[in-house]
């Protein structure tokens, strides 16, 4: 006579119904634990690996103790006892029935939390259970980040989360990383958590990519943390999920202040503004409303109304870190998708300057994970590093004034990128012809070079421009210092560099009823016309304005400070609601200025 089988499973275990099992399975509820039924009464002979043979009498749990310690584990035995006197291996139908006190890690039981369980298993109608108790109260962690979990697609039921968190400075070092947890609504959940590539300065880690499956309906949300806790066994870990530029659900810190606390997309000052002039705190406000102008014109199209390119999903993250809004991390994540699948990737990071984006490609890797992102951010460094490589016949290099200061600009801020994402050495399995062009010195060697292609008086003249300048692109290559000097090392170089260019630009290229830097210092000629003019370009202001607030900050000097505000008061406006560029223009790089004028 055959005996059905009745398993008892944990709310975060699925069914391991046998390979035979063909009959219909239904769950019921049993006080509050889930039970599911198996209309086979073959289950235990199965599991020996028979058809026929004795019957189950009884059966027994052992290895189990009356009390455990928070964070200790232990791995019971269980055994079905047979008829003939032999006895079945069925620890793998041993479940708990509270799995906020005990959790599953493998084959063992983990104290999660202080409380009350039952350890229990079944086979047939034959059942055992025992009773344990968690002292020591709760072991939910140390905070680390509120998150929230957040689906996209407007899809209902179980789905797969996959993305990036970004971590403050000196928080962990990556042997910590094996301690994090992720709870959805206070429960642990199943879930793999490891670091991304790239490391501060003290060798802690920058991101981790977090991965677990949970349920959010809709336009739902579901509140979540990612908390340190002690020493011990992590629950079950999913296999390892598909990463995306863009993924449709994400789990997201939800907290502005901690998410400006990592620095993960610069130094940024918390929003709405406050202590900075008006015109300032006005410029920022209207960022928003002029984006979902230009949104509904562009969507994610990375070159919808732009000639040029100034990394426009930078700034959109750049507002994701300000203000914890999921919109805007959604929507920077598909330009980010956009731009390297039609463009930047097919090309392998074989790009002009002026349409190379690296700051939003390298920060959409640590807060998806995709590692598509990390090696086009290493291919678009040694590209730029490549084409400011020295050529004295060409009049080219960081230690020649070749009038096309955008280009070193461009590769600075590639390197930066890379270096952000541990790709300031060659990745590998990445073979590209200028892999030797850029290392982790690259950078401070370019630094050292640079005063060569700089006159006494501050001026990057060149002869391209009769001897002139193209301020503009000056202002490219000044922001990208300061960012070396502000991300990866104070170097003393530097300030000489940017305070000397920045005075000869205020006091030569300024046009004071214009409000605006000249465009290029003389006009270039060519066939006899007028090719760029010396004129004002007032629409370009923005580029000019992190020098000086720079210097405000390093010198509390106040003329500084005054310029800022004149130059961004000049910045001509009309274009911006209607054009992508000019919109971009007047925000690149600037929203970490406004913290370095408070």
């Amino acid at each position: 006579m055959f005996l059905p089988a009745l398993l008892t499973l944990s709310v975060l275990s699925g069914c391991e119904t046998p390979a035979t099992a063909t009959h219909e399975v239904r769950s019921v509820v049993a006080g509050s634990v889930a039970e599911t039924i198996i209309a086979s009464d073959r289950t235990c002979e199965e599991a020996r690996g028979r058809a026929f043979g004795p019957s189950v009498v009884g059966v027994q749990l052992t290895g189990v103790p009356s009390s455990v310690a928070l964070g200790a584990s232990f791995t019971p035995n269980a055994q079905a006892l047979m008829s003939d006197g032999s006895s079945l291996d069925v620890g793998r139908f041993v479940r708990t029935s509270n799995t906020g006190v005990l959790g599953v890690a493998g084959s063992a039981f983990v104290a999660l939390g202080g409380g009350v369980a039952e350890v229990r298993v079944a086979c047939g109608s034959h059942r055992r259970s025992l009773q344990v108790t968690v002292t020591g109260g709760s072991d939910s962690g140390q905070l680390v980040a509120n998150l929230k979990v957040v689906r996209f697609d407007g899809g209902s039921g179980p789905t797969a989360i996959s993305n990036g968190i970004p971590l403050v400075q000196g928080a962990f070092q990556p042997a910590a990383i094996a301690n994090l947890r992720m709870y959805v609504s206070g429960v642990e959940q199943p879930a793999r958590i490891q670091a991304l590539e790239g490391r501060f300065h003290d060798g802690s880690v920058r991101a981790v990519l977090v991965q677990f499956t949970t349920t959010v309906n809709g336009a739902q949300t579901a509140s979540a943390s990612l908390r340190l806790v002690g020493a011990r066994p992590a629950l079950a870990m999913p296999p390892l999920m598909e990463t995306s530029l863009a993924p449709d659900a994400a789990a997201l810190p939800s907290d502005a202040t901690y998410l400006r606390s990592t620095n993960a997309a610069g130094k940024l000052p918390a929003y709405p503004l406050t202590n900075v002039p008006a015109v300032v705190a006005t410029h920022d406000a209207e960022y928003a409303q002029l984006h979902e102008k230009d949104w509904g014109r562009c969507a994610a199209a990375w070159d919808c109304g732009r000639t040029s390119g100034y990394d426009r999903a930078q700034m959109v993250y750049e507002l994701w870190f300000r203000t914890a809004n999921p919109l805007y991390w959604r929507r920077a994540s598909l330009m980010v998708k956009d731009y390297v699948t039609r463009y930047a990737g097919p090309n392998n990071g074989g790009l002009p300057p002026w349409w190379t984006q690296p700051r939003s490609v390298a920060l959409n890797y640590q807060l998806t994970g995709e590692s598509k992102a990390r090696v086009l951010a290493r291919q678009m460094a040694e590209v730029h590093a490549f084409q400011t490589r020295p050529m004295p016949n060409w009049g080219q290099g960081w230690a020649i004034a070749d009038g096309d200061d955008r280009r070193e600009a461009r590769a600075m801020v590639a390197g930066l990128a890379a270096t952000s994402v541990g790709a300031d050495s060659p990745i590998v399995g990445l073979v590209t012809q200028f892999a030797s062009y850029f290392s982790p010195s690259t950078m401070s060697q370019w630094i050292g070079l640079l005063p060569s292609s700089q006159k006494a008086n501050g001026c990057f003249c060149a002869p391209v421009y009769s001897d002139g300048q193209k301020n503009f692109m000056v202002g490219m290559l000044l922001t990208s210092l300061i960012r070396y000097y502000e991300e990866v090392n104070a170097d003393p170089r530097i300030l000489p560099i940017v305070q000397r260019a920045a005075d000869y630009m205020w006091e030569n290229e300024w046009l004071l009823l214009d409000r605006g830097f000249k465009y290029v210092s003389n006009n270039r000629i060519e066939n006899g016309a007028v090719a760029e003019s010396s004129k004002a370009a007032p629409d370009l202001n923005a580029f000019t304005l992190p020098a000086y607030a720079w210097l405000y900050k390093q010198t509390r000097r106040q003329e500084y400070l005054d310029r800022y505000t004149i130059i961004l008061s000049g910045l001509w406006r009309p274009m911006m609601a209607t054009s992508g560029k000019h919109f971009d223009q007047g925000y690149a790089d600037v929203a970490s200025t406004y913290l370095w004028i408070q």
